[in-house]
């Protein structure tokens, strides 16, 4: 059975694909910052960063439903709001969701494949934009000052449920407080201080965040190659994790001294 992908997990791709800080990349973002007067609102949108790249605007949307996207199609002045913004403007889908020939003239696509990686089906024409005007900007600055990750709403799944980013960050956080030069200390009063005890019980602890509850502890390969796939589609998680990883070391270093 073929996995489907939620627009949650083609937005965090779309992070990845749009690194920092080459790009800077916001998701659910409004033309305007008088939302609901006939604003629009854009899945993704990334700007160039650096004078290389001519400062590229670039905005993405997403869709993983069939229906939903023949009732876009319908509407073309759905998109034109922020076709005017962008440089490129691209819909992005699963291969089973748009087909090339239905993608306006003006857009482009990519297919999203179930490993989360891009295909480009039809390439977006490149229109220079000279500048953007005041209200968007407005908008820009308000969402960039939002502290929430690039992917928003229902960020991670822990124990088979959903959670908000808040909750997420809170986890993260009692983590790293439990991966303490204190947490080791103590744990070493009660358990061998092996380099293999040290890592199962940091594994436990992690592999609820890497979407492993109830499962056996990630290896130390696992960890890595975790966090250079997939810990990037959200940024605040994996750069903590980093950070937790390089305590851990330290510690495994202890243990093994």
């Amino acid at each position: 059975m073929a996995t489907e992908l939620t627009a949650v997990q083609i937005k965090g791709a779309l992070t990845a694909k749009y690194p920092r800080p080459e790009w800077a990349s916001l998701c659910e973002l409004d033309e305007y910052t008088s939302a609901g007067h006939g604003c629009r609102r854009i899945d993704f949108f990334a700007v160039s960063c650096y004078a290389s790249k001519g400062w590229r605007t670039v905005a993405c949307e997403v869709k993983v439903n069939r229906a939903d996207w023949i009732k876009e199609a319908q509407d073309p002045g759905k998109r034109a709001g922020f076709e005017a913004l962008s440089c490129e403007f691209w819909y992005v889908s699963p291969p089973d969701v748009i087909r090339v020939d239905e993608v306006p003239a003006s857009c482009g696509l990519y297919h999203v494949t179930a490993g989360l990686t891009f295909r480009t089906m039809k390439v977006a024409p490149y229109t220079q934009i000279e500048s953007l005007p005041l209200p968007f900007v407005a908008a820009l600055l308000r969402r960039a000052t939002d502290d929430v990750p690039c992917v928003p709403r229902a960020a991670w799944k822990r124990e088979g449920q959903e959670i908000g980013a808040e909750e997420l960050m809170d986890l993260v956080k009692d983590v790293y407080g439990k991966a303490s030069h204190r947490y080791f200390e103590e744990t070493r009063k009660s358990a061998p201080t092996t380099e293999e005890a040290v890592w199962q019980d940091f594994g436990r602890r992690v592999g609820s965040l890497m979407g492993r509850y109830g499962a056996e502890a990630p290896s130390r390969a696992e960890f890595e190659q975790w966090l250079t796939e997939r810990g990037r589609m959200v940024p605040l998680l994996s750069n903590r994790l980093r950070e937790l990883y390089g305590t851990i070391s330290d510690l495994l270093g202890e243990a093994g001294g």
